[in-house]
C-alpha cells in the first residue's frame, strides 16, 4: 500500500500547494517556490529551488530560463540573464516601467531614467511618458529640445520636436524645414519645388521662385503671376495658335517679335501687318512701312492709291496721291492731274499741257480753252 506518510522517494519532494512529488531541484515548468532570503533576483544566480540555469516565476510559480533577449517580459522574479563573468556578452536588465528586458548600459532608443544609463555618445530625452536614449547631438527623426539638439545639418522641428533634414521635390517645407539643393520652399503652397521653376510649376516674381528662362523644349518661360501663378510658354501668334495659347496680357508676354496688342490681348506682329489691330499712338501696335491703321476698323491697311477710296484718317498713299475733293478718290498730287481725273480748280490740272479744270464737265481735267473752261 505504500508509506501511509505518503513521503516522495529519494530525490523527489512534494510540493506544499500542488501535494505532489517533483524533483529536487525542480526542472523547467514544474511548481516551484522561491528562497525567502533572497531578495536580489537580478544578480544572484539561483534564489528558488529550480535548477541551475532556471528562475521561479513568481507570477506562475513555474521553473523557467530567464529572458536572454532584448523586449522580452521580465519582473522581479523574472530577472533578464546577467553574464557576471563574461563582460563582452550582452548584459540585460529589467525596465520596471514596461517591463521588458533592454541591453545595459542602453542603446538608442531604449528606454531609461538618467542619461548615465545610456551608452556611450547617446542621452537620455525626457519624453512625457517615458524616457528614451538617443544619440548626441540627435539623428534624423529622433526627438529635440533646447538641451539636446540636433545634428549641424538638421534642424529642430518646433511642432513635431524631432530633427529634420532638407525635404525633397513636393515634400512639405518651411519654418525650420528647408529645402534640398536646387529647390525652394514655395510660400502659400509650402512643398519644395524646382529652382528655377519649370513649365506648369507655381511661381513667384522674387529670386528663387521665378521660372527658367527656356523650357526643356526651348520656348522662353515666364510666370503668369497675375493669372494662374505658373510658369507659362511665351505667346505666340494669334494667327498661328489656338486663341487660348495666344492671349497676352502682363506675366503672360508674347514671344520676341510680337507684341501684346491692347485691343484683343493676343499676340502680333512688331509693327503690325496686314489685317492685324492697331494703335497709331502706340509704337509697339503702329502698322508697318506702307501701311495705315483704318480708323473704322482699328485694323492696318494699305495706304489707297490711284482710284481707290479716300477719306479723313484713311489717306491716300503719299506723295504720290492724294484724296481729291468730295469725291473721296485718290489721284495723282495736284497740279500733277491727267484728264479725267478730279480737279478743285484749274491748278489741279497742271501737269499735262492744254488741261484744263472744266467747268461744264467739273471737276474733271479735260483739254480745252482756258479762257473758256476755267473755273472761276
Amino acid at each position: 500500500m505504500g508509506d501511509p506518510a505518503y513521503g516522495c522517494v529519494a530525490g523527489l519532494s512534494c510540493d506544499e500547494v500542488w501535494k505532489r512529488c517533483y524533483p529536487q531541484p525542480r526542472k523547467r515548468d514544474q511548481p516551484c517556490k522561491a528562497t525567502p532570503t533572497c531578495a536580489a533576483y537580478q544578480t544572484a544566480p539561483h534564489c528558488s529551488n529550480c535548477a541551475a540555469g532556471l528562475v521561479c516565476n513568481d507570477y506562475t510559480r513555474r521553473c523557467q530560463e530567464p529572458p536572454s533577449k532584448a523586449r522580452r517580459t521580465c519582473h522581479d522574479s523574472l530577472p533578464c540573464v546577467w553574464n557576471a563573468t563574461d563582460p563582452a556578452a550582452t548584459q540585460l536588465s529589467c525596465e520596471r516601467i514596461r517591463n521588458e528586458c533592454f541591453p545595459k548600459p542602453r542603446v538608442d532608443d531604449t528606454p531609461c531614467v538618467t542619461s548615465s544609463e545610456c551608452g556611450t555618445g547617446l542621452t537620455c530625452e525626457v519624453g512625457i511618458s517615458m524616457n528614451e536614449c538617443y544619440d548626441a547631438p540627435r539623428k534624423m527623426g529622433q526627438p529635440c529640445n533646447a538641451g539636446n539638439a540636433c545634428a549641424s545639418d538638421l534642424a529642430c522641428d518646433p511642432v513635431t520636436y524631432r530633427c529634420v533634414g532638407p525635404a525633397g521635390l513636393k515634400e512639405p517645407c518651411g519654418g525650420v524645414q528647408t529645402c534640398k539643393a536646387g529647390l525652394s520652399c514655395h510660400p502659400g503652397l509650402q512643398r519644395c519645388l524646382p529652382a528655377p521653376r519649370q513649365e506648369g510649376q507655381h511661381c513667384a516674381k522674387e529670386p528663387g521662385l521665378d521660372c527658367a528662362a527656356t523650357a526643356p523644349t526651348g520656348e522662353p518661360l515666364s510666370c503668369d503671376y497675375l493669372n494662374t501663378a505658373r510658369c507659362v510658354k511665351y505667346q505666340t501668334h494669334a494667327t498661328t495658335s489656338n486663341v487660348a495659347g495666344a492671349h497676352c496680357y502682363p506675366g503672360r508676354p508674347c514671344i520676341d517679335g510680337l507684341t501684346c496688342s491692347t485691343s484683343d490681348l493676343k499676340c502680333y506682329n512688331n509693327p503690325r501687318t496686314v489685317g492685324e489691330p492697331c494703335v497709331p499712338a502706340n509704337p509697339p501696335e503702329r502698322c508697318g512701312p506702307g501701311l495705315i491703321c483704318r480708323d473704322d476698323t482699328h485694323r492696318c491697311a494699305p495706304a489707297p492709291i490711284m482710284g481707290e477710296m479716300c477719306y479723313p484718317g484713311f489717306a491716300c498713299s503719299a506723295p504720290a496721291y492724294a484724296c481729291a475733293g468730295d469725291f473721296r478718290v485718290c489721284a495723282r498730287a495736284a497740279d500733277a492731274r491727267l484728264a479725267g481725273e478730279p480737279c478743285a480748280t484749274g491748278a489741279d490740272c497742271g501737269g499735262s499741257a492744254g488741261l484744263v479744270c472744266d467747268a461744264t464737265r467739273y471737276p474733271y481735267c479735260a483739254a480745252g480753252s482756258a479762257s473758256a473752261r476755267r473755273v472761276k
